[in-house]
Formats: C-alpha cells, structure tokens, sequence
C-alpha cells in the first residue's frame, strides 16, 4: 500500500491494507459477500473521515505538531 493510504485507512477497522493483489482480492471479495462486515468498515470509515476532517481536531493536531517543533 501507498504511504497515504497507511495513513488513512486503519487496516481492518476501517479499510483492508494487504501486501498482495491475491490477499487484497480475497478481503474485497469478503466485503462484497458479508452486508454485515461492509456496514461495519463503512461506518467506521464514516466516523474516522469525521474525525479527521474536525476542525477542532485538526487544531490540536497542528498544534501538538507545532509545539514539539519548537
């Protein structure tokens, strides 16, 4: 996976990061055939996107950032 997506996606909780196609083709295959695992990784990538786009949030992150910078 991408250095992005390592940082986006939060391997089986939000998302799947698999070291191969044949391992990434098997967890798309497990979302498409199981509603109840589909809903749970969108859900939770729902929450994780809010959290992240949180103005708030993103405030103390920049912050915490920029105080250990200094």
């Amino acid at each position: 996976p991408t250095d992005g997506l390592c940082k986006l996606i939060l391997n089986e909780e939000t998302g799947y990061l698999k070291e191969s196609d044949d391992e990434l083709a098997t967890a798309c295959m497990d979302i498409i055939g199981n509603s109840e695992l589909r809903k749970k990784l969108s859900d939770a990538s729902i929450e994780r996107s809010i959290d992240l786009m949180d103005k708030e949030i993103y405030r103390k992150n920049v912050m915490r950032v920029y105080t250990k910078s200094i």
